[in-house]
């Protein structure tokens, strides 16, 4: 009785075994086709951004090709598309400003510039200007007190000085820095930075003297052959003081001083001239 038990035990665990494989098996099938068909909606999106991905490489390298110096990197402009040109161009200009060059005396110049661009980068320009000098506020009060020490006597009551009456020379240009500036993100600004060096002629009423001259200008484009021009220039000349104040000696030379002048001038310039054949590149790179 007891070994029947027993094997009717063993019959009833063998038959529970196979119901619950007989179960699991048709979730085990459906959970394997579900894996497949995440994997399958998944590979498109993959393939279609590994195809993003390869479209976006080739139209940079072509971007680069066409409009970058074709792909070199060595060969890339900095500032790319260069808008107003002037290698192989004429240049004039007309400006006017102030020059601080005695502190007894106000001047005041106008002058003009023509030049010519040999590259984007180097030109060289003829200068002139004419300078109107007048009486200092500081010169104005000196000779009031004279006049006043001097019980009104207004004879000697004043200080040596030398007025300037014009330039004259020439100058290189360096256009080293070139830029662009996004005005309230609504337009563009073009615009060189320029180094000026030149010697020239500095007359005053004393005589004509020997002068240098260093500076740096800006130079702002409104179109390809109009611009506006801010410069600084420190001319620096030796100069001879004639006798102002001692009546008997008027006139006579009293002595030698270096003159340190700064210039001042704004004005506008027009651009003309065939140019470079290939007015996009500026020494061999796209600007």
């Amino acid at each position: 009785m007891k070994a029947r038990i027993i094997k009717q035990a063993q019959m009833i665990e063998i038959w529970a075994g196979l119901a619950i494989t007989l179960t699991a098996t048709p979730l085990l099938l459906d959970n394997a086709a579900l894996a497949d068909d995440t994997r399958s909606l998944k590979s498109p999106s993959a393939t279609a951004s590994d195809q993003t991905d390869e479209a976006e490489k080739v139209s940079v390298d072509t971007i680069k090709e066409k409009y970058w110096a074709r792909g070199d990197q060595s060969e890339l402009g900095v500032v790319q598309n260069r808008a107003y040109t002037k290698a192989n161009k004429w240049e004039i200009g007309v400006f006017g400003g102030t020059v601080a060059t005695d502190p007894f005396l106000t001047v005041y110049n106008a002058g003009t510039t023509i030049g010519y661009h040999f590259s984007e980068y180097f030109a060289f320009q003829a200068l002139y200007f004419r300078d109107w000098a007048g009486n200092s506020s500081a010169l104005s009060t000196l000779q009031r007190q004279l006049t006043t020490q001097n019980g009104g006597n207004s004879n000697g009551a004043t200080t040596n000085y030398n007025p300037p009456r014009d330039y004259y020379g020439g100058e290189v240009v360096a256009s080293l820095l070139y830029g662009k500036l996004s005005v309230f993100g609504s337009a563009i600004i073009y615009y060189d930075m320029n180094i000026l060096a030149g010697l020239g002629f500095t007359a005053t009423e004393s005589g004509t003297n020997f002068t240098q001259h260093i500076g740096i200008g800006q130079q702002v484009y409104l179109s390809k052959h109009f611009s506006i021009k801010f410069d600084y220039r420190l001319m620096r000349y030796e100069e001879t003081l004639d006798e102002r104040v001692i009546p008997t000696e008027i006139g006579q030379p009293v002595g030698t001083r270096n003159n340190f002048s700064n210039v001042f001038v704004f004005g506008g310039s027009f651009m003309f001239g065939a140019g470079s054949k290939d007015s996009g590149n500026a020494g061999g790179k796209r600007q």
